[in-house]
């Protein structure tokens, strides 16, 4: 139990760094940073967000992070989703904010992106002490620096997350 305290106590430092976010902020201006690639209006990022190659690498980077845990740490593992249950307002909190900041016309995926990413770096965070991940951290560095990380691109299945981009609007 005090393993969980301890990683609830990372989640939620983690959460507060979130508090000042200029969300959106610097969206369709240039951005130089390492493993991107841009796009260059919302209409993208929206197909971007909810396309199945970004839908995969999602998923395929949270599996990195169960495969592991579950081979290795099984017992916290099964803990995630009473983790995951009592993390959720700090979540539901940040993308109801962030929401707010989207255009009018923002499609529902758009939020539920996002809620996917704060999900799976909280996983990301919780984990850390047993395994070193920072793909879906990644994406929060992004929004923290005012872009919108809508995707993910990657030639082929051996190729996630080493020869992988972030697509960021």
């Amino acid at each position: 139990m005090n393993e969980m305290i301890q990683g609830l106590h990372a989640v939620e430092k983690y959460f507060s760094e979130f508090e000042n976010v200029d969300w959106f902020s610097k969206v369709g201006c240039e951005y130089d940073r390492p493993g991107i690639q841009m796009v260059t209006s919302w209409k993208a990022a929206y197909q971007w967000a909810s396309h199945e190659l970004t839908e995969w690498c999602d998923l395929e980077a949270k599996n990195l992070i169960y495969r592991f845990m579950s081979s290795n740490h099984y017992n916290e593992f099964v803990k995630w989703n009473n983790v995951a249950e009592s993390i959720l307002p700090h979540v539901l909190k940040v993308v109801n904010h962030a929401r707010q900041l989207l255009p009018a016309d923002a499609p529902a995926d758009a939020s539920e992106w996002l809620q996917c990413q704060l999900l799976g770096a909280t996983l990301e965070v919780y984990y850390e002490r047993f395994i070193a991940s920072s793909l879906l951290r990644k994406h929060l560095e992004i929004y923290n620096d005012g872009h919108f990380p809508c995707g993910w691109k990657a030639v082929n299945e051996t190729s996630f997350p080493e020869n992988s981009v972030i697509i960021v609007y």
